[in-house]
């Protein structure tokens, strides 16, 4: 399928993400989470101040934890795809005189569809959950910039 938005060639499955990932944000109301924190963010370090070893060190952490939640909403997915790409190939060797790619390819697009059918529900509470946290980090990291001196 063409992006329009970016004039290439998406996967269709990846447009069906970001968008309820999307609606998910803002219906958390991670908008004003974000801007609420982006705000406080120029007030305790305002463009051109010094960046003190502490708070780098808290937004390497920060990219610790988008790390981490990325691999949370995909690793479910990741796992179900690996084991089914082990069975084909288990298959394969088992009976090579069978046609397994024929079997293969639809098997692990279904896989994959009732993954994601199975994992919905549960990503809005864990992008909630990741909001949050978030939302703490940030705030223990402007607060903490607060009382340096």
């Amino acid at each position: 399928m063409i992006d329009p938005q970016n004039g290439a060639q998406s996967i269709v499955i990846t447009q069906f993400l970001n968008i309820m990932l999307i609606l998910i944000f803002l219906v958390t109301e991670g908008h004003h989470v974000l801007l609420r924190q982006l705000v406080a963010s120029y007030k305790v370090l305002p463009i051109g101040g010094d960046l003190d070893a502490g708070l780098f060190l808290g937004i390497v952490q920060s990219a610790a934890l988008i790390f981490s939640a990325a691999l949370i909403v995909s690793l479910p997915a990741i796992v179900l795809l690996f084991l089914i790409n082990m069975l084909i190939g288990f298959m394969t060797r088992v009976a090579p005189q069978m046609n397994i790619f024929s079997i293969g390819f639809p098997l692990t697009i279904l896989a994959g569809f009732m993954m994601l059918f199975v994992s919905l529900p549960t990503m809005s509470a864990a992008m909630s959950g990741l909001i949050q946290t978030a939302s703490g980090t940030v705030r223990d990291l402007i607060l903490e910039s607060k009382a340096l001196p």
